[in-house]
């Protein structure tokens, strides 16, 4: 397991390394903006499509994203309760509030993938993708975007749909989506273009997070601690409760639950640049989230096969 994660190690220590040293004089904050724009406009979009536009929905499979919208969207009901509660007398900020929600309602596929396939083979990969495409990635570029532009700091208020619409990601799931449910065959060539360029996507965003790290950050983790525990604990206690009521059992429930349990998801950088969120604070919580998922994960496996 360990070694399937090194590769998101490298890279984010590449990027924290870029930030302390700066190479061909090109600073961190400019390297995050464009590295940003080219995934917000070019790799994201082109692999979002790539994956959705041929992932097989079949409706057997229907528990597991339903049971990812009950945990990421009763996290996110739960943690909003929370830091309205205690955000103003912690301090925080409008913008370190909604980095924390996005900390604490979405799950990262690309680190859950290479845990799961560590712990169950290979087999497990059906569910970590019908979790991440038809739950994740939906609610991150629908209800992510909403949770992030209200939460805008120094900005006007922001039209949610206008934001959604601008945002080639959200494009590329609602086209993929039409021509999956439709049948509409996409050319085997032109999907393996799109994933040739929208799998640069993985590594240049915990690459972006690298860029973002700044390690005297994790100071502030207490006020994360409600997040991480949301994100790890609560919200996946609510999803497997109601994937186990509906009769999922075994081996998935397992997988299920240590998908459920991964970290932050690293996306949730390009929508903290995008609007002016706690970027520091965000990328503090996405590394406690990161460590955590490795001691976490294998005890979830454990509980849950029993």
């Amino acid at each position: 397991m360990y070694l399937d994660l090194l590769p998101v190690f490298l890279a984010l220590a590449a990027g924290w390394l870029w930030r302390r040293h700066a190479p061909g004089g090109v600073d961190a904050q400019q390297m995050a903006l464009a590295l940003n724009m080219l995934m917000i406009y070019l790799t994201g979009p082109a692999l979002i499509f790539a994956i959705m536009s041929q992932a097989r929905l079949d409706l057997a499979l229907t528990i597991i994203p339903a049971a990812g919208y009950v945990c990421s969207l009763g996290g996110l009901a739960l943690a909003a309760g929370v830091y309205r509660l205690w955000g103003n007398r912690s301090g925080l900020t409008p913008g370190g509030r909604g980095a924390l929600l996005l900390a604490a309602s979405f799950a990262n596929g690309s680190i859950a993938l290479p845990v799961v396939v560590s712990l169950f083979g290979h087999t497990g990969m059906a569910t970590v993708f019908a979790y991440d495409l038809i739950a994740t990635t939906l609610l991150i570029w629908t209800v992510g975007v909403a949770v992030a532009a209200r939460h805008a700091a120094g900005q006007e208020r922001l039209s949610l749909g206008r934001e959604i619409l601008r945002l080639p990601p959200a494009w590329a799931v609602m086209i993929a989506l039409a021509v999956n449910l439709l049948g509409m065959p996409v050319p085997e060539r032109a999907v393996t273009a799109l994933r040739y360029v929208g799998d640069a996507s993985i590594p240049l965003m915990v690459f972006v997070v690298g860029l973002s790290l700044r390690l005297g950050a994790l100071r502030r983790l207490p006020v994360a601690l409600p997040a991480l525990f949301i994100r790890q604990v609560a919200g996946p206690a609510m999803g497997l409760a109601f994937a186990f009521a509906f009769g999922v059992r075994g081996e998935t429930l397992a997988i299920l639950g240590v998908v459920m349990a991964s970290a932050c998801p690293a996306v949730g950088v390009i929508l903290a640049h995008r609007f002016r969120l706690d970027i520091e604070l965000y990328g503090a919580v996405l590394t406690a989230s990161i460590l955590s998922y490795l001691a976490l994960a294998p005890l979830y496996r454990w509980l849950l096969m029993r």
